[in-house]
């Protein structure tokens, strides 16, 4: 069983904020500018949840909700974590060595941490926002999929990330993913007037093969 505990927040954008994101989307000292903004904004995570769910369901979810050409994810993160661990490497044996430098680690595929980030997003966004389904699933576009919320007459712009490196680093990355998003979430609810809309930033971190843990921005306009 893999146990996945979740945490959420909500950043609530203003009519100034929406512009000055308009503005930074051409003007790069802009940028930082509403970064700083945001991040002032942005209250903490609070815990929601946790669960554990069997592998094979994250392996449908992967098959469902995954842009991702990835042969077997689970597996080889898995066989990642325990070669980095030194489970393969016996006395005497050097690691491999994939034409590295010293002190240079082995990378995990990339490929199968986004394909696992992806079936972590198609198992949050439902539990989290009852009556959730799948709209859509763009593939080489952004975001990632989105979600009708027949409940709530809402439609989620749903954006993963996913990590085998620290909390830390997949907050700073969530953080450096709000400009983007912020001005997407705006640029639809624009547009969209039969629906509200709200975007859903899911994080994923791979603490180990038995251990998740997400991370989730809600956006609203």
């Amino acid at each position: 069983m893999i146990k996945i505990s979740v945490e959420r927040r909500t950043l609530q954008i203003s009519s100034q904020t929406q512009a000055l994101a308009a503005a930074a989307s051409s003007r790069q000292a802009l940028k930082s500018e509403l970064l700083d903004k945001l991040s002032t904004a942005a209250p903490d995570y609070t815990p929601v949840t946790t669960w554990s769910v069997h592998p094979d369901l994250i392996r449908a979810l992967v098959r469902l909700h995954s842009e991702e050409s990835s042969f077997l994810p689970l597996e080889e993160i898995a066989s990642w974590m325990n070669y980095a661990q030194g489970l393969y490497l016996l006395p005497g044996m050097s690691s491999l060595f994939y034409a590295r430098t010293d002190r240079r680690l082995v990378l995990p595929n990339r490929s199968a941490i986004a394909a696992l980030g992806e079936a972590a997003l198609g198992l949050v966004v439902p539990w989290l926002y009852p009556s959730s389904i799948l709209i859509a699933r763009p593939v080489l576009d952004y975001p990632d999929a989105l979600f009708e919320c027949t409940h709530s007459n809402t439609v989620y712009l749903a954006e993963s990330k996913a990590t085998t490196q620290s909390e830390i680093d997949l907050k700073a990355t969530l953080n450096s993913e709000l400009t983007r998003f912020v001005l997407l979430v705006s640029a639809c609810a624009q547009l969209e007037v039969k629906s509200a809309v709200a975007g859903l930033l899911v994080g994923t971190v791979l603490i180990s093969t038995t251990e998740w843990k997400c991370f989730v921005s809600e956006i609203t306009v």
